[in-house]
């Protein structure tokens, strides 16, 4: 059998050398808070035509950011983008999902993620960096978060409620009516975020997480009756799952 640290220095090896050196990739940036920016160039263009088309002049608040800060850094909302994950996006995923999880997924796991019908995955992109990842399975009427992760060096900045966003919005183009995710009853960062977003407990499965044996918090959203309105918008319409960068 082979030996544990050499299949991890393995699938290590795959990474790229910016993926493995993106600890002080981040450095560069001034990392402001997302709500702090009103208009980075991730916003949604549907968004921002069906507000314009409503005659919602201004529907993003806060201070918009100049390019750099007083320290001369760039800051980082500015150089955001998002799209639908890529099988090349792998090894950089892979390097995360290990660092954000103690059950990481092969390889083989996130390959065939990428080609199902039912799956959806977006990645956050700096300059070629995977800075967030975030998916769903869509079946019948609900949608169901699989996985969400954030570099570390990025968290408690927005950008986890981005990607929650996001998800939002793609599940509901997908014809979902709903969504629902676990998370682990120790965190209640997560829990709080979720609860923002407007999901609800709706009890625990007990003893759900294999490493720790702790619960799982089970989370709802019921889609606003107004959501599921503007959905019919698009019903027939032929557009890529993301607006953004293909």
């Amino acid at each position: 059998m082979q030996d544990v640290k050499e299949i991890k220095a393995a699938e290590e090896a795959e990474a790229p050398e910016e993926a493995q050196s993106s600890e002080s990739f981040w450095d560069q940036f001034e990392l402001e808070p997302l709500w702090n920016c009103s208009n980075p160039q991730w916003k949604n263009q549907q968004i921002i035509e069906q507000n314009m088309q409503a005659g919602v002049e201004d529907i993003f608040e806060g201070t918009e950011l100049p390019p750099r800060s007083p320290a001369g850094k760039r800051y980082l909302w500015g150089a955001v983008t998002l799209r639908l994950c890529k099988e090349e996006d792998l090894p950089q995923i892979m390097e995360l999902d290990r660092k954000a999880f103690p059950d990481p997924w092969k390889r083989d796991t996130w390959e065939r993620e990428l080609q199902m019908p039912v799956s959806r995955w977006i990645v956050a992109k700096v300059e070629g960096h995977i800075a967030g990842y975030a998916g769903i399975w869509v079946v019948a009427d609900e949608a169901q978060v699989m996985r969400i992760a954030v570099q570390e060096e990025l968290r408690r900045l927005g950008m986890g409620s981005l990607l929650m966003d996001e998800l939002h919005w793609q599940a509901l183009i997908a014809g979902a009516d709903a969504m629902t995710l676990e998370v682990r009853e120790s965190n209640i960062t997560a829990q709080d975020m979720y609860q923002r977003k407007g999901f609800v407990s709706k009890g625990v499965r007990p003893r759900y997480y294999a490493d720790t044996h702790e619960g799982a918090v089970i989370m709802w959203l019921e889609f606003p009756e107004e959501e599921l309105e503007e959905r019919k918008i698009f019903d027939g319409n032929d557009f890529d799952w993301m607006r953004l960068e293909p």
